[in-house]
């Protein structure tokens, strides 16, 4: 799927320049951008790979959320907030709080480009894998635990391939999605 990225260079109401002790305890960023026509019928999310401080979220003067804590990378959904092909504006609200305050002496700024992206209404959410090894480290049970958003009609493949770049042998191999639940785990068995 095509990626719009943002830079940082967001309108501000505080300084944004890095390496230096600054005073500023809040900051109000505003951005407008077009949100590319091909993102139709799609679910459309920013994902800002960090802030400095809490952060809260405005897309065309709604609130969308917040978040707390720094320097990490979250997203948010804005598909009801957004018109493809047509302009957004974007608000970020940044606010050193007074725990970050002591550790953190930067004005709140955005410190590295935010992106737009689209996926399809029914699309994996989260996946996670945890691997079991037997004693020999050649062979593993893999648990994969999934959530999908929308409506789950589909299946996941799964394809690994050893150091030696061989694909190993996985079973099951293909699994089909519940469309009662979005969310699960499943076992596989990964032999080498």
């Amino acid at each position: 799927e095509p990626v719009l990225t943002i830079g940082t260079d967001w309108e501000s109401s505080a300084s944004q320049q890095s390496g230096t002790v600054q005073q500023a305890t809040s900051a109000e960023l505003k951005k407008t951008v077009r949100i590319p026509s091909e993102f139709e019928g799609k679910r459309i999310f920013i994902r800002i790979n960090g802030t400095s401080h809490q952060a809260e979220l405005s897309v065309n003067g709604k609130f969308v959320r917040d978040y707390w804590g720094g320097f990490c990378s979250w997203t948010a959904d804005i598909t009801d907030f957004v018109k493809p092909g047509e302009d957004a504006l974007l608000e970020l609200s940044l606010e050193r709080t007074q725990g970050l305050g002591r550790f953190i002496r930067f004005s709140p700024r955005l410190t590295e480009p935010a992106e737009i992206f689209a996926v399809p209404e029914s699309h994996i959410e989260r996946m996670r894998f945890s691997t079991d090894f037997d004693k020999d480290y050649r062979n593993a049970t893999l648990q994969l635990w999934t959530k999908v958003s929308g409506s789950p009609d589909g299946s996941i493949r799964i394809s690994i391939t050893g150091q030696d770049g061989k694909k190993l042998a996985v079973s099951p191999s293909t699994i089909r999605l519940p469309k009662d639940m979005d969310e699960f785990r499943y076992n596989f068995t990964v032999r080498n």
